[in-house]
């Protein structure tokens, strides 16, 4: 994947948002939210995971991390 957003296919399916979400070397997960109307980015936030992937403190960064989004 080539990391873009397709933006023609995510207004076809009806999405006003995309939530692009990827964990970065130094373990953070980096949020960026696009408004698919406008092809743009709206706003874009790393959070700390707390421990290594998959175990328990990791899986619950991921959940802090999307009720925060």
């Amino acid at each position: 994947a080539s990391g873009r957003v397709n933006y023609d296919l995510a207004r076809k399916l009806g999405a006003a948002a995309v939530v692009q979400a990827t964990v970065t070397p130094g373990g953070a997960l980096h949020v960026a939210l696009h408004d698919v109307a406008r092809r743009e980015v709206l706003q874009v936030r790393d959070f700390a995971l707390g421990g290594a992937a998959p175990s328990g403190a990791w899986r619950q960064g991921v959940h802090r991390a999307a009720d925060e989004v």
